[in-house]
This record gives structure tokens, sequence and C-alpha cells, in this order.
């Protein structure tokens, strides 16, 4: 996974993150919890460590 480096403080994320909105609310019916926590941990083991937790 290629990274990408925040300002200057030298911090590196991901070049490709997770929406992470929509697991809990947002679009339509409720995501299987099990199924969101299978995602979230296959995107770390593919390199993935920029998380887009805001709710709107």
């Amino acid at each position: 996974m290629q990274k990408r480096k925040l300002g200057k403080s030298g911090m590196e994320v991901s070049a490709i993150g997770l929406g992470c909105m929509g697991m809990d609310h947002a679009y339509g019916k409720l995501a299987d919890r099990d199924e969101m926590i299978k995602l979230i941990r296959r995107s770390v083991e593919l390199g993935c460590n920029f998380f887009d937790t805001a709710v709107v």
C-alpha cells in the first residue's frame, strides 16, 4: 500500500482510506457488526491505516 506524508510532522497514512460512516448509520439498513469488524481487520492487513470516522 502506498503511503502519503501529512504536513511537516512526517506522519504517514495509507494512500487509500476506508470510510466508516455507513457502518453504523446514514445509508439505510444497519450493517452487520461482525462483517464490519472483518472488513476493518482485512483493511489493516492490506496496509490501510487511514479510517474516516467522521459522522458528517
